[in-house]
Formats: C-alpha cells, structure tokens, sequence
C-alpha cells in the first residue's frame, strides 16, 4: 500500500501537475484579485505551458547531472525519463490546443515568456549551457517568468486598471517568488556546484540566504497589504496576513531540509495555498 501511495505521488509530483497547478492558481489569484474573473483559456495556456517545460526541464537537467549525485528525486526523474516524454507531448498538444482560440494579444506576450522558458532549459548555447546555468541567473529568470505569466492577462486585456497597480503587483509576485525560491538554491548547493553555476547562497552564504528569504517575503506582504488597502479590498487584510504567514512558516521549516517532496511539494505548493487562500477571500466579496 505504501508503495502505490508513493508511486501516486511521484506520479503528481514529477510528471509536472502539481507544479501546473500551482502556476495556474497563482495567475487565478491575480485575476481575482484584479477584476473578479477569470479566463479559463488563459488558465489552460498556463497549465499546459508550465507543465510541458517543466516536464522539459527534467529530461534535459538530467542528462546533466553526474551519476554520483543522481540520488533521491532524481533516481526518480531518471527511473521516468521516457514517462516525462509522454508528459511532456500531451502538454505541448493541450499548449497548442489552447494558442488556436487564443487572441492575439496574450501571443504577443507570451512569445517573448516562451523564448525565456526554452531558453532556460534547453543548451541553445555553443557550450551546451542552458540560460540557467549563466551564474546567479536562475533564480531571477523563475521570476520574472512567474511573475509576468501572473498580470499576461490583465496587461493585454484593456482591463480599466492603472497600470501602476499592475507594475506593483507584477513587482509583488516577482519578489515573493524569488523569496520562496532561496531555499530551493541551498538545497541544490551540491548539484550547482557540480555544474559549476553560482547561485546566492554560493555567494552569501545559506544564513544571508535564508534572511534574504524571510526579508523579501516580508516586503511582498508589505506590498499586498498596500494594494489591498489602496483598492478598498480591507475584507482581504486577513486573508493576506494568513497567506504570508504560512509562506514564512514553509520557509522557515525548509532549513536542513532535502527531500524533494518538501520542496516540490510543500514549499511549491505553499504558492498554490497562498493563492487559494486569497482567492476565497475574494469570492467573499463578490
């Protein structure tokens, strides 16, 4: 039984769904947040996007990781290789599904986020150097692309917004994912130094890490507070504090931590949580 239990979470963890999930959640909470809607093509290009590079990422990563540091998750992506294929293919049939009834505004958006994403798992480079494997890059790459997918649709939607509100919870989103992807740098210490890629923690240290961690997720708090106050959304100031507390808490508990369901479950999923928790907020006032 505790074998089928593993083999359902592996398959939810690294065949990419649970972090699809999570993507297209965290773009939910913006439209929510935003205009109290939602567009469920958009979403469905989000999910099957997210899915097919981070299926990609995992078939190209591992062919670059020594076989003595080929342990735990990735004993597990490279047992799957050829499943995360299969993964993969659907996702890119759902993509281009979802990019036939798209407008061409969210093509015009998305094209350059797509460049990026390819570029960063795939060795485009003469060297055979992924964009993620240029030092201290990878962090900032994850969220900028985050972050962008999160306001894609409210940008290109002619939404009656002030486009500084858009641009402080584009520079919200971009800081909370950099805060809540710190831990996942110092868990990778080994493997980046393997590959010869300074990260943050390389360069600062896991202690400045990890305060840097706590620092930026308290500014992105700091941030949500303030548009929800600025929109006259007060009923959500809970909601925020309950959602950033239990970011800090997944942050904190991250520490010494290595298990891949931790951090691809958990801390991953704490994005998902965050943004659940928000969006029935929001639901509340409609």
């Amino acid at each position: 039984m505790k074998g089928f239990i593993k083999a359902v979470i592996d398959l939810y963890i690294y065949s990419s769904i649970h972090v699809a999930i999570v993507a297209t959640l965290f773009c939910a909470e913006t439209f929510f947040f935003i205009c109290h809607e939602i567009d469920l093509l958009y979403l469905g290009i989000v999910f099957f996007s997210t899915s097919f590079m981070y299926s990609l990422h995992r078939i190209i990563g591992i062919t670059k990781v020594s076989e003595d540091l080929i342990l735990g998750r990735y004993q597990v992506i490279h047992k799957h290789k050829s499943d995360l294929k299969v993964y993969a293919a659907i996702s890119l049939l759902g993509l281009i599904f979802c990019f036939v009834f798209s407008t061409l505004s969210y093509l015009v958006f998305l094209i350059p986020l797509g460049i990026i994403s390819l570029l960063y798992a795939v060795p485009f480079f003469s060297d055979q150097k992924r964009l993620r494997d240029i030092n201290f890059i990878k962090i900032f790459l994850i969220a900028i692309v985050w972050s962008a997918l999160s306001i894609a649709p409210i940008a290109s939607s002619g939404t009656d917004i002030h486009y500084g509100i858009l641009c402080i919870v584009a520079i919200e989103r971009l800081i909370y994912i950099i805060g809540i992807t710190i831990p996942f740098d110092v868990r990778d210490l080994k493997i980046d130094q393997s590959l010869v890629t300074k990260t943050i923690p390389q360069y600062i240290g896991v202690r400045k890490s990890y305060f840097l961690s706590y620092t930026l997720t308290l500014i992105s708090f700091i941030l949500y507070i303030s548009l929800a106050v600025f929109s006259n959304q007060y009923n959500l100031l809970g909601y925020i504090t309950i959602a950033f507390i239990i970011s800090l808490g997944a942050i904190f508990l991250s520490r010494g931590k290595e298990s891949d369901y931790y951090f691809s479950g958990l801390l991953d999923g704490v994005i998902g949580i965050r943004a659940l928790i928000i969006i029935i907020g929001s639901l509340g006032s409609i």
